[in-house]
């Protein structure tokens, strides 16, 4: 500490004597395990969001004080637990509509596990290097490279933004209207930023805890105090809209003779929203039991029914369907979202343009060939689409996501620059059964409308269906495994966000700060190689001054 008693003087000795002797690897591995536990609580369906704000300070507190190796297999502690505990419902969803065995699924889930674990790892490695010298980098280090890492994690090997810090917010508009002018990951920032207090804090004694935990506080009050600002009144908008929810089983959608029974259960809804006066109708992903052509052919029956649905005239249908469209040696299938106007013409169709890998194309197939004959034909072979298709509903233009779509911040940002006023989500995640899946998906959902500053309305087919405005507030949402319909008026908006200007220069620039401390962190070392600095014995388990 400083002479004025003010922590974080650079290159001062800021932390004083830890509490007690503490073992290396049994108590951080504890700490790690506890600190992973009550972050994947955070998530739904437990949904216990405050935890994530206090979570990971027993992780901070000791695996900044580990030696590099030590920290960075603390972190790959952490990240298993975490995501293992956050992803479970993969192993039964692969099992049962992979056709996998038992033992392929859970050797599949156990790699993607470890691949999401290595990035905890590298972060706990990161934090290890920076260490605890110098309180102000302390403070920009932990969030800034967490950062950083989850935007990695998002855009390499097509991607997997499943379990971003950020998500868990998601029942609390007040708390993450800052998406608006750096996406989700400026919610990850803060949430770590005030878990790098609190750890600080608890480093610290007398008026240096007392400023940390005042700081804090400060914090605490900052965020609802700027959302607060940012969201007026809950309007009610002029276009009427209807989310027709079938809740068809998973293991009965392609089944052999319910194509009949399935598609006169959305008909059936489908005139029963019309009753309600809307003027769009939105079916969930693939909700057509049959695949389609690309034109609509004379005598193609499943065309025609949906043409002369009684009442349809002069209200919109958009559905999701697999469409063939032929050319090449075999017709090539597409994930598609199809759109019947209201005044009874088909308009262009828009394809899935961000595909699932091993579930609805296999990357590097030509290496990988033998995947589907392990999986006995359950992967699909899609053709991604190539950008965004706008449709139109009276004087109101809409974009579609398709299913896992809606996971990919940049993806939906570059929708509504094409210039969607508002946003529409179709699903199936009929995969994920009653499991955490389906509630995690929404999630993720809730923070497209924020960044966007748009309504996005949600049609999934076992659930959760729902009506999402710009600023978060969930106005309607469904159950899972609901049969029905929900409507809403929402009010398309055409308005541009920081969001919408700067894209994800956020995480990029967090990119280079992080860069930066981690070339250069020795300059810092240097200035404070005559503090004593106490830290987790490595090998007696004793608390040691390194000098």
């Amino acid at each position: 500490m400083n002479s004025s008693g003010t922590p974080g003087a650079a290159g001062s000795d800021w932390i004083q004597d830890l509490p007690g002797a503490i073992p290396a690897w049994p108590v951080a591995a504890t700490l790690a395990i506890l600190s992973a536990v009550l972050l994947v609580l955070s998530f739904p369906k437990a949904d216990l969001s405050p935890l994530a704000w206090i979570c990971m300070v027993p992780w901070f507190f000791a695996v900044v004080q580990l030696k590099p190796a030590s920290a960075f297999f603390n972190g790959l502690l952490f990240g298993i637990v975490f995501f293992g505990g956050l992803l479970y419902w993969t192993v039964p969803a692969i099992c049962r509509y992979g056709d996998l065995s038992p033992f392929l699924a859970v050797a599949t889930y156990l790699f993607l596990i470890l691949y999401l674990a290595m990035f905890p790892a590298l972060y706990a490695l990161g934090a290890c290097r920076v260490g605890i010298r110098s309180l102000p980098l302390f403070l920009l280090f932990l969030p800034v490279y967490w950062v950083v890492l989850e935007w990695i994690r998002s855009q390499i090997f097509t991607g997997v933004p499943w379990g971003l810090l950020g998500y868990s917010q998601y029942r609390f508009p007040l708390w993450i209207q800052s998406a608006s002018i750096a996406g989700v990951y400026s919610v990850s920032f803060l949430v770590v930023f005030l878990n790098s207090l609190l750890a600080a804090a608890v480093f610290r004694k007398g008026k240096d805890r007392v400023f940390l935990l005042l700081a804090s506080a400060g914090v605490l009050l900052a965020i609802p105090g700027f959302g607060s600002l940012a969201m007026p009144d809950p309007e009610i908008g002029n276009l009427r809209v209807a989310t027709v929810q079938g809740n068809i089983l998973q293991a009965e959608k392609w089944e052999s003779g319910q194509e009949e029974a399935i598609l006169d259960r959305h008909l059936r809804l489908t005139r029963e929203a019309i009753r309600t006066g809307v003027d769009l109708i939105i079916w969930p992903e693939s909700s057509l039991p049959f695949p389609l052509t690309p034109a609509p052919p004379s005598g193609d029956e499943s065309r025609l029914r949906l043409e002369t649905i009684p009442g349809l005239s002069g209200t919109g249908l958009l559905f999701g369907a697999v469409e063939y469209r032929p050319g090449g040696k075999y017709p090539a299938a597409a994930n598609t979202a199809q759109f019947l106007s209201e005044q009874g013409f088909w308009k262009e169709p828009y394809a899935k343009v961000h595909l699932v890998p091993f579930v609805e194309y296999i990357p590097m197939k030509r290496f990988l060939f033998f995947l589907n004959r392990m999986a006995k034909g359950t992967i699909a072979d899609f053709t991604p689409g190539k950008g965004p298709v706008l449709h139109s509903v009276g004087s109101f233009r809409f974009s579609t996501a398709i299913c896992y779509e809606v996971v990919f911040p940049e993806l939906i940002r570059r929708y509504t620059l094409s210039g969607a006023e508002f946003l529409v989500n179709i699903t199936n995640d009929g995969w994920f059964g009653r499991s955490s899946g389906p509630y995690q998906h929404f999630a993720m959902a809730v923070f497209r409308a924020v960044e966007n500053r748009r309504w996005l309305v949600r049609a999934a087919n076992t659930g959760i269906s729902g009506f999402i405005d710009p600023f978060g507030r969930i106005r309607r949402r469904t159950r899972i495994m609901e049969t029905g319909i929900s409507v809403e008026a929402i009010g398309p908006r055409s308005d541009l966000t920081i969001y919408h200007r700067i894209g994800d220069a956020f995480p990029v620039g967090c990119g280079i700060i992080a860069l930066g401390v981690l070339l250069f962190p020795g300059k810092v070392r240097r200035k404070n190689q005559s503090s004593g600095i106490p830290a987790i014995s490595q090998g007696t388990g004793d608390i040691e001054r390194r000098k």
